[in-house]
């Protein structure tokens, strides 16, 4: 998304996934509907949502980047933007925290003696 004339990229890691933690009660992202309880608090969470998920991913990618500046977007960022962007920047964290939880591992076949016919490799 652009915001202030540039590209924003946002990630839900685990260190994004710990600060949105302390934004719900009891410490627990179980309560992030909580967040949304009415539309002043739905927009000024959505906003400190996309600082915490921005921070997410430019640390992650100065972590992968040696050298590389993180550009970390501030709620003042976001003082003149319209609704309309609010509603695709929620649309937009929404997708980015389901692609988050998502676990993907690659895995390579396993070699169990004994186990297979002819001596081929058993696939776990």
């Amino acid at each position: 998304m652009i915001i202030k004339g540039k590209e924003r990229h946002f990630e839900f890691n685990v260190q994004s996934h710990e600060e949105i933690s302390r934004l719900c009660r009891d410490n627990d992202i179980a309560n992030i509907a909580e967040l949304y309880k009415t539309s002043l608090d739905s927009v000024t969470n959505i906003i400190k949502l996309a600082c915490i998920m921005n921070r997410g991913y430019e640390d992650h990618k100065a972590f992968d980047q040696p050298g590389y500046e993180p550009e970390y977007l501030t709620e003042d960022d976001f003082r003149f933007i319209s609704y309309q962007q609010i509603h695709e920047l929620e649309i937009i964290l929404n997708r980015v925290m389901i692609e988050g939880r998502e676990t993907e591992i690659e895995t390579e076949p396993v070699k169990i003696k004994g186990s297979s016919k002819n001596g081929e490799e058993a696939k776990a």
